[in-house]
């Protein structure tokens, strides 16, 4: 996924899954598939992305573990984003920031924040979804104030971690800034996202 080697990803990613679900492992199959969903969405092959996230659903039915339960919910609103339909994706990342918080895994709600972020911010600056109009600036102001937030809450994560939610959030702050018209923030944005993309090795 990282080296945009997407086909290889999703062969990959269902093989693993048959792998891991033949062991009975839940957690593991729904990973694998949620990887299928992503791998999909970036070639745009949405019926399959939908096809591994369902199934990520199915198994999840035998799985009382709300981290499985999310996981599954996740790669489900991931594909509805994908495929644009942009409300439903976001009432499931909202549906997951309550999940998160009703059992008590700040991380997940976090993760599910930065998801409601992004397909928002996706939905808004999507022409066909917006038939060419431009963004609301209110909206767009609002999303600003949600990344920065996110940006600066301090999370007891890994320092990788920590490095790629960062520059995810910058990103997005990245892309709400040129939407806004705000050149000198977008260019610092941009460049925070360059620094941390060097520390991955993200091409």
């Amino acid at each position: 996924l990282r080296s945009g080697e997407y086909s290889a990803a999703d062969a990959h990613a269902v093989q693993s899954a048959q792998l891991y679900g033949a062991v009975g492992d839940v957690q593991g199959q729904v990973a694998s598939l949620t990887y299928a969903v992503l791998a999909c969405s970036q070639m745009r092959r949405y019926d399959d992305a939908y096809a591994a996230a369902f199934a990520a659903h199915d198994v999840v039915q035998s799985d009382g573990r709300p981290e499985a339960r999310l996981m599954a919910t996740r790669a489900l609103g991931a594909a509805h984003a994908a495929a644009g339909s942009y409300e439903d994706g976001l009432q499931l990342f909202a549906r997951m920031i309550d999940m998160a918080r009703e059992a008590g895994l700040a991380s997940w709600e976090r993760m599910a924040r930065t998801d409601w972020l992004v397909t928002n911010l996706g939905w808004l600056t999507d022409p066909a979804a917006l038939h060419a109009s431009a963004p609301d600036r209110e909206h767009l102001a609002m999303l600003q104030s949600w990344a920065e937030n996110l940006l600066n809450q301090a999370t007891e994560s890994t320092p990788e971690l920590q490095l790629r939610e960062r520059a995810n959030h910058y990103a997005v702050l990245a892309q709400i800034h040129v939407a806004l018209g705000n050149t000198t923030q977008a260019r610092a944005a941009i460049d925070a996202v360059l620094r941390d993309a060097a520390q991955l090795a993200w091409s």
